[in-house]
Protein backbone atom coordinates (compact mmCIF):
# COMPACT_ATOMS: atom_id res chain seq x y z
CA UNK A 1 0.00 0.00 0.00
CA UNK A 2 1.41 3.35 -1.00
CA UNK A 3 1.39 6.14 1.54
CA UNK A 4 1.55 9.81 0.81
CA UNK A 5 2.97 12.63 2.85
CA UNK A 6 0.47 15.44 3.53
CA UNK A 7 1.26 18.59 1.64
CA UNK A 8 0.96 21.96 3.34
CA UNK A 9 0.63 25.33 1.79
CA UNK A 10 4.08 26.78 2.40
CA UNK A 11 2.77 30.31 1.96
CA UNK A 12 0.60 29.91 5.08
CA UNK A 13 3.54 29.20 7.39
CA UNK A 14 4.36 32.83 8.27
CA UNK A 15 0.72 33.55 9.16
CA UNK A 16 0.49 30.44 11.32
CA UNK A 17 3.73 31.33 13.03
CA UNK A 18 2.48 34.84 13.82
CA UNK A 19 -0.82 33.46 15.11
CA UNK A 20 1.02 31.02 17.36
CA UNK A 21 3.23 33.76 18.76
CA UNK A 22 0.19 35.95 19.42
CA UNK A 23 -1.70 33.17 21.23
CA UNK A 24 1.35 32.39 23.34
CA UNK A 25 1.70 36.04 24.27
CA UNK A 26 -1.96 36.29 25.31
CA UNK A 27 -1.72 33.11 27.41
CA UNK A 28 1.41 34.41 29.11
CA UNK A 29 -0.27 37.71 29.98
CA UNK A 30 -3.34 35.96 31.37
CA UNK A 31 -1.25 33.68 33.57
CA UNK A 32 0.92 36.53 34.82
CA UNK A 33 -1.88 39.06 35.42
CA UNK A 34 -2.90 39.71 39.03
CA UNK A 35 -6.45 38.84 40.07
CA UNK A 36 -7.35 42.50 40.71
CA UNK A 37 -10.60 43.66 39.16
CA UNK A 38 -12.35 40.28 39.29
CA UNK A 39 -15.37 39.84 41.51
CA UNK A 40 -14.80 37.61 44.53
CA UNK A 41 -17.12 35.02 46.02
CA UNK A 42 -19.15 36.31 48.98
CA UNK A 43 -17.66 35.22 52.31
CA UNK A 44 -19.25 32.32 54.13
CA UNK A 45 -21.75 33.27 56.85
CA UNK A 46 -22.59 36.54 55.09
CA UNK A 47 -25.87 37.41 56.79
CA UNK A 48 -26.50 40.90 55.40
CA UNK A 49 -25.29 42.79 52.34
CA UNK A 50 -26.49 46.22 51.25
CA UNK A 51 -24.95 47.09 47.83
CA UNK A 52 -26.61 50.53 48.09
CA UNK A 53 -28.65 50.02 44.94
CA UNK A 54 -31.94 51.88 45.46
CA UNK A 55 -35.05 49.74 45.01
CA UNK A 56 -37.25 52.83 44.77
CA UNK A 57 -37.40 56.31 46.32
CA UNK A 58 -38.01 54.81 49.78
CA UNK A 59 -35.64 51.84 50.11
CA UNK A 60 -32.31 50.35 49.03
CA UNK A 61 -32.10 46.60 48.60
CA UNK A 62 -30.47 43.98 50.80
CA UNK A 63 -29.31 40.91 48.88
CA UNK A 64 -29.24 38.05 51.38
CA UNK A 65 -32.68 38.09 53.01
CA UNK A 66 -34.47 41.17 51.61
CA UNK A 67 -33.87 43.25 54.73
CA UNK A 68 -34.13 46.41 52.66
CA UNK A 69 -32.95 49.67 54.21
CA UNK A 70 -35.36 52.61 54.53
CA UNK A 71 -34.16 56.05 53.39
CA UNK A 72 -34.61 58.69 56.10
CA UNK A 73 -34.53 62.45 55.40
CA UNK A 74 -33.35 62.13 51.82
CA UNK A 75 -29.95 60.44 51.37
CA UNK A 76 -29.13 60.52 47.67
CA UNK A 77 -28.07 57.62 45.40
CA UNK A 78 -24.80 58.42 43.61
CA UNK A 79 -22.22 56.60 41.54
CA UNK A 80 -20.21 54.48 43.97
CA UNK A 81 -17.12 52.35 43.96
CA UNK A 82 -19.16 49.21 43.14
CA UNK A 83 -22.17 50.35 41.14
CA UNK A 84 -24.29 52.73 43.20
CA UNK A 85 -23.55 54.21 46.62
CA UNK A 86 -25.55 56.33 49.04
CA UNK A 87 -24.57 59.92 49.85
CA UNK A 88 -25.29 61.36 53.32
CA UNK A 89 -25.25 65.02 54.37
CA UNK A 90 -23.82 64.54 57.88
CA UNK A 91 -26.79 66.40 59.38
CA UNK A 92 -29.84 64.11 59.52
CA UNK A 93 -29.76 61.64 56.61
CA UNK A 94 -29.41 57.92 57.25
CA UNK A 95 -30.75 54.43 56.43
CA UNK A 96 -32.65 52.26 58.89
CA UNK A 97 -33.30 48.52 58.84
CA UNK A 98 -35.89 46.90 61.15
CA UNK A 99 -34.49 44.61 63.83
CA UNK A 100 -33.58 41.11 62.65
CA UNK A 101 -31.73 38.18 64.22
CA UNK A 102 -29.39 38.01 61.24
CA UNK A 103 -27.46 41.09 62.36
CA UNK A 104 -27.86 40.57 66.09
CA UNK A 105 -24.35 39.35 66.82
CA UNK A 106 -25.01 37.68 70.18
CA UNK A 107 -21.83 36.29 71.72
CA UNK A 108 -20.34 35.13 68.44
CA UNK A 109 -17.47 36.26 66.22
CA UNK A 110 -18.22 38.74 63.46
CA UNK A 111 -16.93 41.02 60.71
CA UNK A 112 -18.35 44.40 59.64
CA UNK A 113 -17.29 45.90 56.29
CA UNK A 114 -18.09 48.96 54.19
CA UNK A 115 -16.56 51.15 51.51
CA UNK A 116 -16.55 54.81 52.57
CA UNK A 117 -15.59 58.14 51.02
CA UNK A 118 -15.48 61.22 53.24
CA UNK A 119 -13.63 64.39 54.11
CA UNK A 120 -15.03 64.38 57.65
CA UNK A 121 -12.87 63.18 60.55
CA UNK A 122 -15.82 61.67 62.44
CA UNK A 123 -19.03 59.94 61.44
CA UNK A 124 -20.95 56.73 62.11
CA UNK A 125 -20.94 54.09 59.37
CA UNK A 126 -22.95 51.21 60.86
CA UNK A 127 -24.65 50.85 64.24
CA UNK A 128 -27.03 48.58 66.09
CA UNK A 129 -27.19 49.54 69.73
CA UNK A 130 -29.49 50.72 72.50
CA UNK A 131 -29.10 52.76 75.64
CA UNK A 132 -30.77 52.38 79.02
CA UNK A 133 -29.68 55.14 81.35
CA UNK A 134 -25.90 55.11 81.27
CA UNK A 135 -25.74 51.56 79.94
CA UNK A 136 -25.24 50.66 76.28
CA UNK A 137 -25.65 47.41 74.38
CA UNK A 138 -24.76 46.56 70.81
CA UNK A 139 -22.08 47.57 68.31
CA UNK A 140 -20.92 50.55 66.28
CA UNK A 141 -18.46 50.98 63.38
CA UNK A 142 -17.39 54.58 63.04
CA UNK A 143 -14.80 56.88 61.53
CA UNK A 144 -13.30 58.65 64.52
CA UNK A 145 -10.34 61.01 64.29
CA UNK A 146 -10.07 60.05 60.63
CA UNK A 147 -9.57 56.33 61.40
CA UNK A 148 -11.90 53.36 61.94
CA UNK A 149 -13.21 52.72 65.42
CA UNK A 150 -15.25 49.77 66.69
CA UNK A 151 -17.43 49.98 69.79
CA UNK A 152 -18.82 46.89 71.54
CA UNK A 153 -21.19 47.07 74.50
CA UNK A 154 -22.50 44.13 76.49
CA UNK A 155 -24.83 44.04 79.52
CA UNK A 156 -22.14 43.12 82.05
CA UNK A 157 -19.43 45.56 81.01
CA UNK A 158 -21.15 48.44 79.18
CA UNK A 159 -19.27 49.92 76.21
CA UNK A 160 -15.65 49.93 75.13
CA UNK A 161 -14.10 51.70 72.15
CA UNK A 162 -11.40 50.04 70.06
CA UNK A 163 -9.76 52.75 67.90
CA UNK A 164 -7.56 51.90 64.95
CA UNK A 165 -4.84 54.29 66.05
CA UNK A 166 -2.10 52.70 63.92
CA UNK A 167 -4.10 52.77 60.68
CA UNK A 168 -3.92 55.36 57.89
CA UNK A 169 -6.58 58.06 57.84
CA UNK A 170 -9.60 57.67 55.58
CA UNK A 171 -10.89 61.28 55.63
CA UNK A 172 -9.11 62.26 52.41
CA UNK A 173 -12.02 62.21 49.95
CA UNK A 174 -10.97 58.89 48.39
CA UNK A 175 -12.71 55.52 48.56
CA UNK A 176 -11.48 53.24 51.35
CA UNK A 177 -12.52 49.82 52.57
CA UNK A 178 -12.97 49.81 56.35
CA UNK A 179 -13.53 46.59 58.26
CA UNK A 180 -13.65 45.23 61.80
CA UNK A 181 -13.01 41.50 62.24
CA UNK A 182 -13.44 40.07 65.74
CA UNK A 183 -12.58 36.65 67.18
CA UNK A 184 -14.01 37.43 70.58
CA UNK A 185 -12.20 34.92 72.80
CA UNK A 186 -8.71 35.59 71.44
CA UNK A 187 -6.49 38.25 72.99
CA UNK A 188 -5.26 39.12 69.49
CA UNK A 189 -8.60 38.43 67.82
CA UNK A 190 -9.65 42.01 67.14
CA UNK A 191 -8.53 43.49 63.82
CA UNK A 192 -9.39 46.82 62.25
CA UNK A 193 -8.58 47.25 58.57
CA UNK A 194 -8.15 50.04 56.05
CA UNK A 195 -7.90 48.85 52.44
CA UNK A 196 -5.33 46.04 51.97
CA UNK A 197 -2.82 47.26 54.54
CA UNK A 198 -1.69 45.58 57.73
CA UNK A 199 -4.49 45.49 60.34
CA UNK A 200 -4.56 47.21 63.71
CA UNK A 201 -4.73 44.36 66.24
CA UNK A 202 -6.54 44.70 69.58
CA UNK A 203 -7.75 42.53 72.46
CA UNK A 204 -11.57 42.16 72.40
CA UNK A 205 -11.88 39.66 75.26
CA UNK A 206 -13.19 42.24 77.73
CA UNK A 207 -16.47 42.34 75.78
CA UNK A 208 -17.55 38.72 75.33
CA UNK A 209 -21.15 39.27 76.45
CA UNK A 210 -24.28 39.36 74.30
CA UNK A 211 -24.31 42.24 71.81
CA UNK A 212 -27.88 41.60 70.66
CA UNK A 213 -30.46 44.38 70.88
CA UNK A 214 -34.02 44.99 69.73
CA UNK A 215 -33.06 48.26 68.05
CA UNK A 216 -33.06 48.92 64.34
CA UNK A 217 -29.79 48.78 62.42
CA UNK A 218 -28.63 52.14 61.08
CA UNK A 219 -26.30 53.01 58.21
CA UNK A 220 -24.88 56.53 58.25
CA UNK A 221 -26.05 57.24 61.78
CA UNK A 222 -25.52 56.07 65.33
CA UNK A 223 -28.06 56.33 68.13
CA UNK A 224 -29.44 59.85 68.73
CA UNK A 225 -28.28 60.30 72.28
CA UNK A 226 -26.62 63.06 74.29
CA UNK A 227 -23.84 63.94 74.79
CA UNK A 228 -22.81 63.05 71.23
CA UNK A 229 -22.45 65.83 68.67
CA UNK A 230 -24.13 65.72 65.27
CA UNK A 231 -20.77 65.03 63.61
CA UNK A 232 -20.38 61.92 65.76
CA UNK A 233 -23.90 60.66 65.09
CA UNK A 234 -24.18 61.14 61.32
CA UNK A 235 -21.92 60.32 58.37
CA UNK A 236 -20.94 63.06 55.92
CA UNK A 237 -19.96 61.42 52.64
CA UNK A 238 -20.70 58.25 50.65
CA UNK A 239 -21.10 54.66 51.84
CA UNK A 240 -21.12 51.57 49.62
CA UNK A 241 -21.22 47.76 49.98
CA UNK A 242 -22.14 47.36 53.67
CA UNK A 243 -21.78 43.79 54.96
CA UNK A 244 -22.35 41.85 58.19
CA UNK A 245 -20.57 38.49 58.42
CA UNK A 246 -21.16 36.16 61.37
CA UNK A 247 -17.55 35.04 61.77
CA UNK A 248 -14.09 36.62 61.96
CA UNK A 249 -12.80 37.01 58.41
CA UNK A 250 -9.09 36.65 57.78
CA UNK A 251 -6.87 39.50 56.63
CA UNK A 252 -6.43 37.73 53.28
CA UNK A 253 -10.19 37.58 52.74
CA UNK A 254 -10.59 41.28 53.44
CA UNK A 255 -7.67 42.10 51.17
CA UNK A 256 -9.33 40.07 48.40
CA UNK A 257 -12.46 42.24 48.65
CA UNK A 258 -10.31 45.35 48.43
CA UNK A 259 -8.41 43.97 45.43
CA UNK A 260 -11.67 43.21 43.61
CA UNK A 261 -12.24 46.96 43.52
CA UNK A 262 -15.18 48.05 41.39
CA UNK A 263 -16.15 44.44 40.64
CA UNK A 264 -16.89 43.75 44.32
CA UNK A 265 -18.57 40.53 45.38
CA UNK A 266 -20.02 38.13 42.81
CA UNK A 267 -23.71 38.75 43.31
CA UNK A 268 -24.72 35.60 41.44
CA UNK A 269 -22.98 33.56 44.17
CA UNK A 270 -24.68 35.31 47.10
CA UNK A 271 -26.44 32.99 49.56
CA UNK A 272 -30.17 33.35 50.08
CA UNK A 273 -31.58 33.19 53.61
CA UNK A 274 -35.18 32.92 54.71
CA UNK A 275 -36.89 36.22 55.31
CA UNK A 276 -36.51 37.62 58.80
CA UNK A 277 -40.00 37.11 60.16
CA UNK A 278 -39.83 39.32 63.20
CA UNK A 279 -37.71 41.18 65.75
CA UNK A 280 -35.00 39.53 67.73
CA UNK A 281 -36.21 37.58 70.74
CA UNK A 282 -33.07 38.34 72.74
Amino acid sequence: MQTTTPRFDQSARPARRLLGVALLAVATLLLAAPAFGQCVAPPSLLYAWWPMSPTNVWTTDEVIAENDAILNNGPVPVSGLVGDAMSFDGVNEYLSVPDCDYFDLGTGDFTLLAWVRTNAATGSVLAKRTRSGANYRGYLLQVNGGRPLLQMADPANNWQNFPGSSLPRVDDGAWHLVAASVDRDSTTGGRLHVDAGAPHVFNPTGRQGDLSTTSELRIGRSAAEAPFQISQLYFDGEIDEVMVVRRAMSTAEIQAIFNAGADGLCRRLAPALQLCHGPSDQ
